[in-house]
This record gives C-alpha cells, structure tokens and sequence, in this order.
C-alpha cells in the first residue's frame, strides 16, 4: 500500500476519503505584506505514472512570479499510499483533487485558481472541469490524454489478456516506455533512474492467502487503463461543454496519447477563448523537449497565466 522509503520525503500531506495519506507539494512565492495575496493559484496535475516533483523547476519558475503552486501524487503514485497505479474508479483521482483544491482555496479567498493537467493529469483536469465548470479561471493542458489511441488501447488489452493468462507469482508489466517521453537523453535517463516513478513492476508476492489474489492484482492493471479509457469516451461525449479558457499544447509525434484528441478539443470546445499549439515533432513531455521547445512552452504557460490572471 504505501511506497517505499525514497528519502527527500515530503511531510506535507492530507487523508483522503479511503483513508490513504496523499503526499503533498508546495511552491511558496515570496509575498513582502502579511496581508499580501499570491496573483494566483496554480494545480499542478500530474500524469500516469510519475509525480507531482517531476514539475519542480516549472513550479519554481512560476512561484518566482507571484504564484502559488501546489499538486500532490495521486494515490498509488509517488509518496502517496495505495494500490500502485490502481484506481477502482477513475472518480478517486478527481476526488482527491477536488479536495485539495478546497483546501487552498479556504485559505486564499477570491485568488483566481488554475490547473496544469500532463497526459492523464490533462484527462483529470477536464473531467474536474466538466463536473464543475466555474472552478477554474484557466486550464493549460500538455499532451491531454483526450482521445483513445487505437494501438495503445490495443495494447492494453493485450498486455492484460497476457497477464492473466499466465497467472505467475511476479507480474512485471510496462506499459509506458521512457523513449517516448522526450528526444532529451538526459529526460529520458532522468525517467528511466527516477525511484518515485512506476516503471511497470508489479509483483504477486506471496504473502497472499489465495491464489485468487493473483488474479486479482493482474486484472487490477487492466482496471487503470480500462478507467482511464472510460474517462477519455466521457471527455469525447461532453467535449462542447468545455466552456472555460483553454490553452492546449502537444506535440505532432506523440506516441502515448492521441494527438488527434486535442484537435478535436480545440473545434468542439464551446470556449471563445481557447489556443491550441501543436509542436512539430514534439513528443509526449511537451514542457521537457530540446531545443528550445520546453522553454517556449514554458513561457508560453506562463504568459498565458498572466493574461488571464
């Protein structure tokens, strides 16, 4: 249930309504009056797999200019407690989040609120949107996981049909591979070393009563891609009730969502404000990529914010 002793643990945290601690991270802009507001408050929502300190120089970047920053791990990820990578109910993301937020903002009355959502922290982002549509001044999304890729879900399906078939005391299953993250080599060793990200290995130990139990951490795999998938179809089936400003950046080549989803976003979408920039092959950590393009993405986030502060 809970992760490992990585050391640099973060103490900040909060109980969510299962009763797991949700490990929490903060971003402090320096504010010279007692009384003195942060600009605004920006949710850093993280993607499948990694955690929320993946974002730290961009958080950084942004409290420099007055804003609060905050995000936490999802449950089953980074220091948070829970199943790894495991939800029953795609709901338990946007919950946490939703509580979170309630928790800042109580604190930090009429400061306009914005969320950042990477590749599954996009498709987090846009069902919280949904569900409330007044709750964000601004959302940026980078490399949203909005549409279903055919060869993913294919993939998964597979994946899942294998595991269970086999049956075997260790299950190691990968579904997101470090190459498709960046074109930087130092992103992807970054990746591939980093201890708070799931790389995929899921084990059956053996101090289960029943073999049973087995069988359910192998399907319990396929339960995250099939929630995340659910949530996607959702997205699809609502996307002109997306009426908040909008600001969508991905790259043409990436390989672990479907870029094609943002596009469509960005027609559907009943927003008057909305931007949509597609990065020529750009892959999946749009915000890390070479040459110039994660800076540019960066300061396009930021100015974005600014505006519409």
């Amino acid at each position: 249930m809970s992760p490992e002793n990585k050391g640099d643990v973060d103490e900040k945290s909060f109980i969510n309504a299962d009763k797991k601690k949700i490990s929490c991270k903060y971003w402090v802009p320096n504010l010279s009056g007692d009384n003195e507001k942060p600009r605004a408050l920006v949710f850093i929502c993280h993607g499948l797999g990694e955690h929320v300190r993946c974002y730290d120089s961009h958080a950084k970047m942004l409290a420099d200019q007055g804003y609060l920053v905050f995000g936490h791990d999802h449950v089953g990820h980074g220091l948070s407690e829970g199943d790894r990578v495991h939800v029953n109910s795609f709901t338990e993301y946007t919950r946490d989040v939703l509580q979170h937020i309630d928790m800042i903002l109580s604190e930090n009355k009429d400061v306009p609120l914005f969320i950042i959502g990477h590749s599954m922290g996009g498709t987090i982002a846009l069902k919280l949107g949904l569900e409330k549509p007044s709750l964000f001044s601004g959302m940026i999304l980078l490399g949203p996981a909005v549409k279903p890729n055919p060869e993913t879900a294919t993939t998964f399906k597979v994946m899942a049909a294998k595991v269970v078939s086999r049956i075997l005391p260790q299950v190691g299953i990968s579904p997101l591979e470090a190459k498709y993250m960046s074109r930087d080599p130092v992103v992807v060793e970054n990746y591939e070393k980093d201890p708070l990200v799931w790389h995929g290995n899921i084990k059956a130990k053996y101090d289960y009563v029943f073999n049973k139990d087995l069988i359910y951490i192998s399907l319990s795999c396929y339960r995250q891609a099939v929630e995340l998938l659910m949530a996607m179809n959702d997205i699809m089936n609502h996307m002109t009730e997306v009426s908040w400003p909008l600001l969508t950046i991905c790259g043409t080549d990436d390989k672990l969502i479907e870029p094609e989803g943002c596009t469509l976003l960005q027609e559907k979408a009943s927003s008057k404000d909305k931007t949509l920039k597609m990065i020529k092959g750009g892959l999946h950590q749009i915000h890390n990529e070479p040459e110039g393009v994660g800076t540019q993405c960066m300061e396009d986030m930021r100015k974005w914010i600014q505006d519409h502060c």
